[in-house]
């Protein structure tokens, strides 16, 4: 899975730079035999625009399958938080995805392994 990680008035230390890259690639289960994907995280303070209310943290992830494309985004106080919570979403999204999935083939007569 390809990972590209954007930021815009946050600076990410090499250590959460490959925590993200860690937890993106778990996501990989979710979306095996299929065209490679391309995951794109983007991190953004907007303290900046003068209409702090504590949740001034933007995370958003981007998913590309093929055709398909998957976002979700997250505003909180930390942008690790935010991380987490767009992470979460984008992962129940994957698993609803691979359930349909299964459950299609199955009402097709597929054997699923």
């Amino acid at each position: 899975m390809n990972v590209l990680i954007h930021n815009k008035n946050v600076t990410l230390t090499e250590i959460e730079v490959a925590e993200v890259r860690e937890e993106i690639n778990k996501l990989e289960k979710y979306v095996m035999g299929e065209t490679p994907a391309t995951v794109d995280v983007y991190f953004e303070d907007e303290s900046g625009n003068g209409t702090k209310n504590g949740s001034d943290q933007r995370v958003g992830i981007t998913l590309m399958l093929g055709g398909e494309k998957l976002f979700v985004e997250e505003i909180d106080s930390t942008h690790a938080k935010a991380f987490r919570l767009a992470y979460g979403r984008m992962k129940e999204m994957l698993e609803e995805r691979h359930r349909k999935k299964i459950d299609r083939r199955q009402d097709e007569g597929l054997v699923i392994k």
